[in-house]
């Protein structure tokens, strides 16, 4: 989250297979458990702070 709110440009242009695999897991538990889940559009925040006091809120 760092990255998006500061603007950071990453070198690496492609994940490795270990975060493939990391992304596979997340996503397949969230589309098991979307009721259990919530969901926080980062462009709708201009900064962290502003998005943990969101998430601390709700």
């Amino acid at each position: 989250m760092t990255d998006y709110f500061y603007g950071t440009i990453s070198i690496n242009d492609f994940p490795e297979e270990r975060h493939l695999e990391h992304f596979k897991i997340s996503l397949s538990w969230l589309v098991r458990n979307k009721n259990n889940a919530r969901f926080f559009y980062l462009k709708n925040y201009n900064s962290i702070e502003e998005l943990f006091t969101e998430v601390n809120i709700s």
